[in-house]
C-alpha cells in the first residue's frame, strides 16, 4: 500500500465492537498500543519503500509520534536513515541516531528493518543483520504518553513545518510486538502470535479506507483527519 504525501495514517484505534464493521463510528482509544514505548520489552517491524519518484520532505518521516519528535526517517541532507527520541532530564534531551550505511539506494529498492528495545537498549536490525546498538540512560518524556503512532508522518499537527516530516511511501509490513526481542523470533513471527499488539500487512482495507489488523486484536489503522494535518 502507498500513502500518500501529507495523507498519513495513524494507529490510535481499536473497533469497540468484536468484528469490523464498514464504519469508522464504533472504536476507542488503544492506550495498550499508545504507550508501548514505556514497556521494558518491545518490537517494531517495519518493511518499507520510497520510490524514486515518490514525494517526501527533506526529513522523510517513515513512523513516529507527535510533540518533540520520536521516530524513523530518512534525512536527504545527509543521505541516511535516522531514528529520533527525547529522554525526560531537567531539560528533554534529544537523541538523534544516524545510520550512515543504509542510504537511498537502499531506501528505494526496500528496507525490512526490525527496533527492538529491552530496558534502556534499542538495536536496529536491517535484514536481520544488527546494524546499531544505543544505550540511554533517562526514560522517555511522558509526552509520548496517550499518544498514536504516524505512519508517513513523523507529526503532522507540528507548528514548525521542519517538524512534521512527510512522505509517500509503501509500507508491506508494520507490526508491533510485546515482550520479544529475539531477532530470529522476530523475523519470522506470525500475525497470530500471541505477543503482537498488530500486524499491518496492508492487504485488508475496508470501504472506509481503513487497514484492517491482521492479528488476534481488533485493531485498525485510520487516515489521520484532515483538521490534524498541517
Amino acid at each position: 500500500m502507498v500513502i500518500e504525501y501529507k495523507k498519513p495514517y495513524w494507529i490510535k484505534y481499536e473497533w469497540d465492537a468484536k468484528t469490523i464493521l464498514e464504519r469508522d463510528d464504533i472504536k476507542k482509544d488503544n492506550l495498550t498500543l499508545q504507550n508501548i514505548l514505556f514497556e521494558e520489552k518491545y518490537a517494531f517491524i517495519c518493511n518499507f519503500k520510497i520510490a524514486d519518484d515518490f514525494v517526501k520532505d527533506e526529513k522523510a518521516g517513515i513512523f513516529g509520534k507527535p510533540g518533540q519528535n520520536y521516530g524513523l526517517n530518512f534525512d536527504s541532507a545527509i543521505d541516511s536513515l535516522v531514528f529520533e527520541f527525547r529522554t525526560n532530564n531537567e531539560a528533554p534531551q534529544f537523541h538523534c541516531i544516524i545510520f550512515d550505511t543504509i542510504k537511498f539506494v537502499d531506501i528505494r529498492k526496500g528496507i525490512k528493518m526490525i527496533i527492538t528495545k529491552e530496558k534502556n537498549t534499542f538495536k536496529f536490525f536491517v535484514d536481520g543483520k544488527l546494524i546499531k546498538k544505543y544505550k540511554y540512560d533517562v526514560e522517555l518524556i511522558d509526552e509520548y504518553r496517550n499518544s498514536p503512532f504516524f505512519l508517513g508522518a513523523l507529526n503532522p499537527g507540528a507548528l514548525n513545518p521542519k517538524d512534521r516530516c512527510y512522505t509517500q511511501i509503501s509500507f508491506t509490513l508494520f507490526s508491533i510486538v510485546k515482550n520479544e526481542t529475539n531477532i530470529k523470533k522476530l523475523s519470522q513471527i506470525s500475525n497470530k502470535d500471541k505477543n503482537v499488539l498488530c500486524y499491518y500487512d496492508f492487504k485488508q482495507i475496508n470501504l472506509v479506507k481503513n487497514v484492517c489488523d491482521e492479528s488476534n486484536n481488533y485493531n485498525f489503522i485510520e487516515l489521520v483527519p484532515k483538521e490534524f494535518v498541517l
